[in-house]
């Protein structure tokens, strides 16, 4: 729409004039019909000012990435609010919390755009938003921790098995819990970076917020290099994925987070002189000071943490007892079973370690689900799928791999449930279960190379994980 300026309103002086110029375009004056700046300049004699044009661009830049943050803030909030809307009696207790101090009033900040104040002011607008159920009850709890002692700070509102797509139709739609921290470790070549990020991309191609706070070596621009040969848009990880190199505390972040990963939990707590072998509050403090913090705006952000395994324990990560217990929501041992080279597929097995809320439909030490690394199409891309199903082997039928691991399931259910048994007395029960020699002899050594059972002196065990 064309704006039309009365010749009368032209007694401005020439700077505001120009800057009004500049954002009511297109205008017509004395109809004539105006696109651009230069289309007026030429009409109108003007004495050329490099330095208003500049303060207008940097006016019109400033605005507009202002204002989609505000919006992207809003909607954020709007969403906040429509999933957890606050209940009646939660809306009487606000009122209460708010005049008590323990809850604030959400304000977000509106830029006021530059055209109406002058060049160079740059003002906000307070605009308050309402508060979501969950902001309340969080209010609620701190209260009766100072009144009465008891901390709810840490209890969730839930969390649900709905994050990492597993493709493939099988027993299992999603691996990771939302509202909780998961937990994966393995071998450094097991595939742990590439599953994490292949976690993010999912949040990123939906348009949500990832924070990655690295303590690794490696940089953020291999992260990002990774994410663009897994067919993420540049501008999609520009615009989502942040990463932070050994922060000393979570960066701040006004938008919503959906996912929080930390890599590697060893590192992290060196960094923060951590003791991670006897400290048995550490893993818990890095909770505390790396994930709690985005549950402000979104109690459904996730927790990712990566780490390594011990240097004589293979199905458990180094460190210190309470780490190894410490899980919130589901917890694999990335185990890699054909290793992953430029131009060619690898995969590696997603094995069961912990469950803590039971909603993961396999037993510990069972494979959940597979992550498939594929360049054979071409060697500067890759294939990233988290699937239900490995891939065939050489020569392999469909067939022969669904006995290959029903034989497998069969031979941890055999050991787990008798505890320790002699070598002759599984072989037995595997071919009463129908299975041959062959079969159990291949999978006996399967099992004992992902450090799942153990044999010793002919007596075959379960390898524990504690």
């Amino acid at each position: 729409m064309s704006h039309t300026i009365p010749v009368d309103d032209l007694s401005l002086n020439q700077r505001d004039w120009l800057c009004e110029a500049w954002y009511r375009l297109p205008l017509v004056l004395n109809g004539t019909a105006y696109l651009t700046v230069d289309e007026v300049l030429e009409d109108f004699e003007m004495p050329e000012d490099e330095r208003v044009t500049e303060q207008v661009n940097a006016d019109r830049e400033w605005y507009s990435e202002a204002l989609a943050d505000y919006e992207e803030e809003r909607a954020n909030w709007e969403v906040s609010y429509e999933e957890d809307p606050p209940t009646q009696a939660e809306q009487d207790l606000a009122q209460g919390l708010y005049a008590a101090g323990y809850l604030d009033d959400i304000k977000l900040e509106c830029p006021i755009n530059p055209a109406a104040l002058g060049l160079g002011v740059r003002e906000y607008e307070v605009r308050p938003t309402l508060p979501p159920g969950w902001r309340i009850r969080k209010a609620l709890a701190q209260r009766s921790a100072e009144m009465f002692g008891d901390d709810q700070s840490k209890e969730s509102a839930g969390c649900s098995l709905a994050v990492g797509v597993v493709q493939g139709g099988g027993r299992i739609a999603h691996l990771f819990y939302d509202s909780v921290v998961n937990s994966v470790f393995g071998d450094r070549s097991a595939g742990k970076t590439w599953l994490a990020l292949a976690l993010a991309r999912e949040f990123i191609e939906r348009g949500e917020h990832v924070v990655w706070l690295n303590f690794e070596a490696m940089l953020g621009s291999s992260l990002r290099a990774r994410l663009a040969a897994m067919g993420v848009e540049q501008a999609k990880v520009a615009a989502y994925f942040h990463v932070y190199d050994r922060p000393d505390e979570a960066p701040s972040h006004t938008l919503r987070v959906g996912l929080v990963v930390i890599d590697a939990v060893d590192p992290c707590l060196g960094h923060n002189d951590w003791n991670t072998t006897n400290d048995s509050s550490a893993i818990d403090k890095m909770a505390k000071r790396y994930f709690y913090p985005y549950q402000e705006t979104n109690p459904k952000v996730t927790g990712l943490t990566i780490d390594h395994i011990g240097n004589n324990e293979k199905t458990r990560e180094a460190g210190s007892r309470r780490k190894q217990h410490y899980t919130q929501g589901v917890k694999y041992l990335v185990a890699s079973r054909t290793k992953s080279r430029k131009g060619t597929k690898g995969y590696s097995a997603l094995i069961l370690s912990k469950d803590n809320n039971g909603e993961v439909p396999f037993d510990d030490a069972e494979d959940v689900a597979y992550f498939v690394l594929d360049s054979t199409r071409d060697a500067e891309r890759i294939d990233v799928l988290i699937s239900a199903h490995a891939p065939l082997k050489a020569n392999e039928s469909v067939t022969e791999q669904t006995q290959r691991k029903s034989a497998r399931s069969e031979a941890l259910r055999i050991i787990r449930e008798a505890g320790v048994i002699d070598r002759d007395d599984f072989n037995a029960k595997m071919v009463a279960a129908g299975y041959s020699l062959g079969n159990v002899r291949t999978q006996v050594s399967a099992l004992k190379r992902d450090n799942l059972i153990s044999i010793e002196d002919d007596v075959v065990s379960m390898v524990s994980a504690d």
